[in-house]
């Protein structure tokens, strides 16, 4: 499989940062190969300072280890077309980005009071 990352700083900020990887599964557990992981070690996440290939469960562990102050959030697909589609590094908005079927990693605190007043809204109209 083929995992699309999105990583937003900020609930304005025009383009998030994409990333991949690429999910395989060995007797019936996931593993998730990062191998450009470090690209992140100097943008805040200093303990992404090298390639990972950890268990599905590690490596959500790790990147949530790395920030509480970016979300982050991943689909898989099950082939990189459909991916690099799904999470190009087009601008895009955070307001109108569909959360289904999303897997969070991160939900930083902005990102709450971003929901709250959001759907607060549209009970409004």
């Amino acid at each position: 499989r083929y995992r699309g990352i999105f990583i937003w700083d900020k609930p304005t900020e025009e383009i998030p940062t994409n990333h991949f990887a690429v999910v395989g599964n060995k007797e019936g557990k996931d593993y998730v190969f990062d191998v450009s992981a470090h690209q992140f070690e100097n943008r805040g996440m200093s303990n992404l300072n090298g390639p990972l290939i950890l268990s599905a469960d590690e490596w959500v562990c790790k990147y949530r280890m790395a920030t509480r102050r970016k979300l982050i959030y991943y689909t898989d697909f099950s082939n990189s077309s459909i991916a690099a589609n799904a999470y190009d590094a087009l601008p895009r908005e955070l307001e109108s980005e569909s959360m289904a079927g999303k897997v969070f990693v991160t939900s930083p605190r902005w990102f709450n009071t971003f929901k709250k007043q959001k759907y607060s809204l549209i009970g409004k109209m």
